[in-house]
């Protein structure tokens, strides 16, 4: 019985490296540029490849609007880079200031790309996170809000390195404390 508690341990060890270097490395994603909404129109240098996020900053919601659109080129071919809203909204501060992921793209190509926002005014932002106050609350005004390209990691590694850095601490615990004294709660 003793060795299957070690065993529980070493796994749990295992997963709570894991967790631990998945948030890591979401905490430690860099930011490649902040900017205003209402400008329109950047050029980003992107020197590396890998998956990125927009964030959009100064909001606690966003009502997804068929008429506002953010298109990524590559400016040295004119690809369009496909990106993909977030069905989740992670939420995040910035000094002082609320953040929502808004959507996700990949870059295989390192270089400059034009970012494109279409009809900035039409982004519907609400300052409540609350799903029932949300239809009834006015949009706020879009002025003051910016975004934000960083790199980023998948959704899932996300939510698997909390999910492992909780059961790994647990797990890892109970594990090494019963294979040390398995008698501790009359189990032989």
């Amino acid at each position: 019985m003793r060795l299957f508690f070690i065993i529980l341990g070493i796994i749990g060890l295992t997963m709570l490296f894991f967790g631990v270097k998945w948030i890591l490395k979401t905490l430690k994603a860099k930011e490649i540029i902040e900017f205003p909404l209402m400008e329109g129109e950047r050029d980003v240098e992107i020197k590396r490849t890998g998956l990125f996020a927009l964030y959009i900053l100064g909001v606690r919601s966003v009502d997804y609007s068929p008429h506002f659109k953010i298109k990524i080129e590559n400016r040295e071919n004119g690809k369009t880079v496909t990106s993909k809203e977030n069905a989740v909204q992670m939420r995040f501060h910035k000094k002082q200031k609320m953040g929502i992921e808004y959507l996700n793209f990949s870059i295989s190509m390192i270089g400059v790309y034009k970012i494109k926002i279409e009809k900035p005014e039409n982004l519907i932002v609400k300052q409540t996170m609350l799903r029932t106050i949300i239809p009834f609350q006015s949009s706020s005004p879009i002025e003051n809000i910016q975004l934000l390209i960083k790199e980023t990691v998948p959704i899932s590694q996300k939510i698997l390195g909390i999910i492992f850095l909780i059961v790994g601490l647990n797990l890892s615990t109970w594990g090494i404390m019963l294979g040390i004294n398995p008698g501790l709660f009359g189990i032989q």
